[in-house]
């Protein structure tokens, strides 16, 4: 008659060893778990960063424009007072 594997010695190796395997999973999926979170942050702040400089070209091209309309303002003024 077959022996019984879940009884003895065997049975309790067996146990501690597929205890084992399923603490491992648990452990690399953790891990992966946290990589993922921490390259998720780096790519938010990233594209925080990336937004923060788009903004800051904007305003620059904004004063630019601003500038550039005031000269031509006087431009027209001046032109305006030679008539």
């Amino acid at each position: 008659m077959a022996k019984d594997k879940r009884s003895g010695l065997g049975g309790a190796q067996e146990r501690a060893r597929k205890a084992l395997v399923h603490a491992n999973k648990v452990r690399e999926r953790a891990k992966r778990a946290l990589r993922v979170a921490a390259a998720r942050e780096r790519s938010a702040a990233r594209h925080d960063r990336h937004a923060e400089t788009l903004e800051a070209h904007g305003a620059k091209r904004a004063a630019a424009a601003e500038r550039r309309d005031a000269g031509l303002d006087r431009e027209a003024a001046d032109a305006e007072r030679e008539r």
